[in-house]
């Protein structure tokens, strides 16, 4: 039941006379039946069976986790750009790549952004700096950012293909959009710290009022967990 491979190697542990090694290459799950002979022809009754679960090894994930979420973004910005990849065996190299769509163009075009770096392990990050300043955008086109990652797993010359991560979109407006977006997330903030400091003044009163009461400390730790995402 080995198909077309040859059958498994026999050898005995040159350290451990008392140890064998069985080697071959495995392309699924297998029964392997072992009969034991000592030098007079004696054996086992019946042959011992293995059953060896074979685990296709699975292409690698890559994400793009910086920026968190598309933007809108002036054409002078520098962007951080970090991908994340990850592989149930081991990586072998992770990299990163910038594509160009001009305005509602189905076609995109790399921009000159490709780093990458060797990588081995189940886990890998890059990061790298994007100057948008350094192509030439206009309002409206739209930056794609994506992350490729490449694992270790070769079989008879042939490896996985590449895997892209799905794409970050980065959409270049002007100075006046920019100034409007920037109006609203400070609005949204002053709103934020207004309805906070309120919150307070009523935790503060409640306790003046009435003293600690149960549920009072589980508050207050919601406001502060309120109070630190503010800053972020």
């Amino acid at each position: 039941g080995w198909d077309d491979d040859p059958p498994p190697r026999f050898r005995e542990d040159p350290g451990n006379a008392a140890q064998w090694r069985l080697s071959w290459r495995i392309r699924g799950t297998r029964e392997l039946p072992v009969v034991l002979e000592d030098e007079h022809g004696l054996g086992s009754e019946e042959p011992i069976r293995y059953r060896i679960l074979a685990v296709a090894d699975q292409p690698p994930s890559a994400t793009v986790i910086e920026p968190q979420r598309d933007e809108a973004v002036l054409y002078t910005a520098k962007v951080t750009v970090v991908g994340e990849a990850c592989d149930d065996v081991a990586l072998s190299r992770l990299g990163l790549s910038a594509h160009l769509q001009r305005g509602e163009a189905e076609v995109v075009e790399p921009l000159l952004f490709e780093p990458a770096q060797e990588v081995a392990g189940v886990e890998a990050r890059i990061e790298a700096e994007l100057d948008l300043a350094d192509f030439d955008l206009v309002e409206g086109d739209t930056v794609l950012l994506i992350a490729i990652a490449e694992d270790a797993c070769e079989l008879d010359g042939v490896r996985h293909d590449p895997v892209i991560s799905t794409a970050r979109r980065l959409r270049i407006i002007g100075d006046g959009d920019f100034a409007a977006q920037l109006r609203r997330e400070l609005a949204a903030v002053r709103q934020n710290a207004v309805r906070i400091e309120a919150r307070q003044a009523e935790l503060q009163d409640d306790v003046m009022s009435s003293g600690i009461q149960p549920g009072l400390h589980q508050a207050q730790a919601r406001l502060g967990d309120r109070l630190v995402a503010q800053r972020e």
